[in-house]
């Protein structure tokens, strides 16, 4: 329960229906392909409810990655934000993984986001843009390791947003090795925003 002194984390976004699985492919593409599109909140006003000028949003998802074979492939996972209701591998990049190293034979294990997006600054005077940074983890029984939006050894990912755009947020995925085996996709996600 929040109080005038913590902000309240509400649903904004959240939708049970599972992505198409992606497999076949190495060249980054849609996570969310079938699921509802993912409107971000009018920017201004997320910022303008908060005496300080900061807020977050924290996107959390259920998903599945890996192979039939003994094989490892790797998974590199995406965040974008676009102006476009359509996907591409365009738009703002807010962040991208780590190589997730997939468990030697693992089929279908599970992988959770936990990304926070922060907003960090009000619109700069004589733009009308605002400072973004992002991160979080990547984990489940899918990888061998623990890994993180941005790469380890990366600071988070700082860019601008323009707040009288409407953007759509997206999730995509790249693979290190083309195979039938080699799949991920979501079976959820949500996106919290503060309040």
């Amino acid at each position: 329960m929040g109080s005038l002194l913590s902000p309240v984390p509400v649903v904004y976004y959240s939708s049970a229906v599972a992505s198409t699985n992606l497999a076949t492919f190495t060249t980054e593409d849609n996570l969310m392909k079938g699921m509802p599109l993912l409107k971000l909140p009018d920017l201004g006003q997320v910022l303008g409810k908060l005496g300080d000028q900061t807020s977050t949003m924290k996107l959390r998802g259920l998903g599945q990655a890996g192979a039939v074979s003994a094989t490892t492939p790797t998974f590199t996972y995406s965040l974008r934000a676009l102006t476009s209701s359509t996907w591409s591998a365009g738009g703002v990049l807010l962040g991208a993984s780590t190589a997730c190293t997939c468990v030697s034979g693992i089929t279908l294990g599970v992988v959770q986001f936990d990304i926070d997006i922060w907003l960090r600054t009000g619109p700069v005077p004589g733009t009308p843009t605002i400072t973004v940074v992002t991160g979080g983890t990547i984990s489940g029984s899918a990888f061998s390791s623990l890994n993180t939006i941005p790469a380890a050894g990366t600071a988070p990912t700082s860019t601008t947003l323009d707040v009288t755009q409407q953007y759509y947020l997206f999730l995509s995925a790249a693979c290190s090795a083309s195979n039938a085996a080699n799949l991920t996709n979501l079976q959820g996600l949500k996106l919290y925003v503060e309040s």
